[in-house]
């Protein structure tokens, strides 16, 4: 009909069309630029790191800093992430979390451990490959997430979940990511 498809009557028919439980991806939104004027190259950076080049995952970079502002306007605590992969999900927190705050990302950051994926078939049935995710490390990820520059605001602890908690568990947190991706670690 040479109607602009970003306007918010149209998204409105593109959702009626969705079966219940679905939304957009990666629909663009003028409103969402205006809320968050970085948000594009937030969700490239994000999807080039887990995905592909070109692929944005504009929503799940929306929901972190809707998020984040709810977590922003607490006064106190510190910032946490389990799975962290490469540090792309966790950059996103790093740059919007209060600034006198600490950012505690968790993972082995050597793959999926052989137990973990034998719990993963028996508990879902899923099969999962040892190792997946281990195109990582410390140095990489600290990078990826604030550049060279951070002190004593990143902690990168390497470990097995939940045992690699135990030197933190006085902390207060503002904010939670858990993307363990198997059962066993979400669950403990």
């Amino acid at each position: 009909t040479g109607q602009d498809c970003r306007s918010e009557e149209c998204l409105r028919l593109i959702e009626s069309l969705l079966h219940e439980g679905c939304f957009l991806q990666q629909f663009d939104s003028p409103g969402l630029r205006t809320l968050y004027p970085a948000i594009e190259e937030e969700a490239f950076g994000y999807s080039y790191g887990m995905h592909k080049p070109g692929v944005r995952d504009v929503n799940r970079v929306f929901l972190a800093n809707l998020l984040l502002d709810v977590a922003n306007q607490c006064d106190r605590g510190h910032y946490l992430e389990v799975g962290t992969y490469q540090g792309n999900f966790a950059r996103i927190i790093w740059n919007r979390m209060d600034k006198k705050a600490i950012l505690y990302c968790f993972d082995t950051f050597e793959g999926f451990d052989p137990h973990d994926t034998q719990i993963e078939k028996q508990e879902t049935g899923m099969v999962v490959k040892a190792g997946h995710y281990a195109d990582t490390s410390l140095e990489q990820v600290a990078r990826t997430i604030c550049g060279e520059e951070f002190g004593d605001r990143l902690r990168l602890i390497k470990g097995h979940f939940p045992e690699s908690f135990r030197d933190i568990t006085d902390q207060l947190f503002r904010f939670v990511h858990l993307d363990a991706d198997l059962y066993e670690p979400t669950r403990e």
